[in-house]
């Protein structure tokens, strides 16, 4: 976790950040030093109060981007299928045409075999 946490971090802009390089490198120095033995800490609620909330917040954003991701794809895709089915007939336009719609239907899966 410590070393995406750095990863992360390497690739912020130095304007976005709120502390200094070296005193990133002193709380990675204390979380390494922690992750062997949490309860050896001066203020263990505080501690994990802040760790709880660190969690919960990069698991909110990890959903909010992971939506996102999701709902551009789905967009896309779409956008994509409503391309491909303009002027395409459907079984309901077919029936509504006709009063046998079997023969036209027909005809459409098998051109579509062909392709």
């Amino acid at each position: 976790m410590l070393l995406i946490l750095q990863h992360k971090t390497e690739a912020m802009n130095q304007s976005e950040q709120k502390f200094s390089t070296e005193e990133w490198e002193i709380c990675l120095k204390v979380l390494n030093t922690l992750k062997e033995e949490p309860l050896q800490n001066p203020d263990n609620k505080v501690f994990s109060g802040l760790i709880t909330k660190i969690h919960k917040n990069a698991k909110r954003q990890s959903r909010l981007e992971n939506y996102s991701e999701l709902k551009s794809h789905n967009l896309a895709v779409n956008s994509n299928s409503d391309h491909i089915l303009k002027g395409s007939k459907t079984l309901y336009s077919i029936q509504e045409s006709s009063t046998s719609a079997l023969p036209q239907l027909k005809t459409i899966i098998q051109e579509i075999i062909q392709k």
